[in-house]
C-alpha cells in the first residue's frame, strides 16, 4: 500500500516540473533584449537548480515519510507480534506453576513406594473356603479298617496252618463225590464216619490240592490242626510225621499204610489226605 502512494507522489512532481520549465518568463526590459535574455536564462537557471533543491528534499521527505510510514507497521508488527506471543510467555508460568504440584507429589510416591501399607486383615467371612474345609471334614477318606482277627471256630469246620475250611461228615459212601462237587470243602471217608474229639478213634479227611487241602503242604511235623465236632466243640491234634504214598497207599520205602489211613484204632487221632499228581498222595498223621 506504501510503494502505490510513493509512485503517484513522484509522477505527480514530475509533471509539476515539466509544467513549470516548458513557462516563458516575460523580459522585464524591452529596451535591452540581450539582458532580458541573460536575466531570463539565469532565472531560468536558478528556478531549475531551485526546483532540483526542492525535488531532492522532497524526495528525502517521501523517502523519510515512507520510513515513518513504514515504521509504526514494523512497530505494529512487532507489537502485534508481542500481542500474540504474550499469552504463550504469560501462560508459561501458569503451566509451570500447574506441574509444581505433579513435581512435589512425586516425593510422596516414592513414600508410599517404600513404606507400603501394611497388608489387610484376612477376610474372615470369605465363603468360598469354608465349604472346601466343610467338604473336607464332612467326606474324609476313610480309615484303612484294622486288621481282621482270627475268625471264630465254627461247628464242623478245621483249622490247617490258619486256613479254616468248612467239611462234611459224608463217610466213605459219598465223601469222594462231595468234594468232587466242591473243591473248596472237605469230607470224611474212612476211619469214623462221624468226627468226635471224644470218642477215641481215628476219622480219615479227604480233599482237593489245588482246592480246601492245599494248605496242607504248609505243616509238618509239630504243627497244630484244629477240628471242631457238630456241636462245636473243638479239639487240637498234633502232626506227628508226613509220608507220601501211591494210590495204594504204599510209600516210597515199601511201607503200606492202608490200616493206619483208614483204620478207625489207634486211639484219638485224625488222618488227611490229598493229591500231589494222578499217582502219588500227601497223607499228614496227628494225634491229640
Amino acid at each position: 500500500m506504501l510503494f502505490p502512494r510513493v509512485l503517484l507522489l513522484l509522477i505527480s512532481f514530475v509533471t509539476l516540473v515539466t509544467s513549470e520549465s516548458s513557462v516563458i518568463y516575460p523580459f522585464s526590459y524591452e529596451e535591452n533584449p540581450i539582458e532580458k535574455t541573460e536575466d531570463a536564462s539565469t532565472a531560468t537557471s536558478k528556478s531549475t537548480a531551485k526546483k532540483k533543491e526542492e525535488t531532492s528534499t522532497s524526495v528525502e521527505s517521501i523517502s523519510t515519510s515512507s520510513k515513518e510510514s513504514k515504521e509504526p507497521d514494523f512497530v505494529q508488527t512487532e507489537e502485534s507480534i508481542e500481542s500474540k506471543i504474550s499469552p504463550t510467555l504469560e501462560t508459561t508460568p501458569d503451566s509451570t506453576t500447574e506441574q509444581t504440584p505433579t513435581i512435589e507429589t512425586e516425593p510422596s510416591v516414592v513414600e508410599e513406594q517404600q513404606n507400603p501399607a501394611p497388608a489387610p486383615a484376612p477376610v474372615q467371612h470369605e465363603s468360598n473356603q469354608t465349604p472346601v474345609i466343610e467338604e473336607t471334614t464332612s467326606n474324609p477318606s476313610p480309615a484303612p479298617n484294622p486288621p481282621a482277627g482270627p475268625p471264630v471256630m465254627q461247628a464242623m469246620m478245621l483249622n490247617i496252618g490258619g486256613s479254616y475250611i468248612p467239611y462234611s461228615n459224608a463217610g466213605q459212601g459219598s465223601g469222594q463225590s462231595v468234594i468232587d462237587s466242591n473243591s473248596g470243602i472237605g469230607a470224611t471217608w474212612g476211619g469214623a464216619a462221624v468226627q468226635s474229639g471224644n470218642d477215641g478213634m481215628n476219622t480219615h479227611f479227604i480233599g482237593h490240592n489245588p482246592g480246601a487241602f492245599s494248605a496242607l503242604f504248609s505243616v509238618g511235623a509239630g504243627s497244630a490242626i484244629q477240628v471242631s465236632d457238630g456241636a462245636g466243640q473243638v479239639t487240637s491234634y498234633t502232626v506227628q510225621y508226613c509220608v507220601t504214598v501211591d494210590d495204594n497207599a504204599y510209600g516210597s520205602n515199601g511201607v503200606d499204610y492202608w490200616d493206619q489211613m483208614i483204620g478207625s484204632g489207634g486211639g484219638e487221632r485224625i488222618t488227611l489226605q490229598t493229591c500231589i499228581n494222578d499217582s502219588t498222595n500227601l497223607v499228614v498223621f496227628a494225634s491229640k
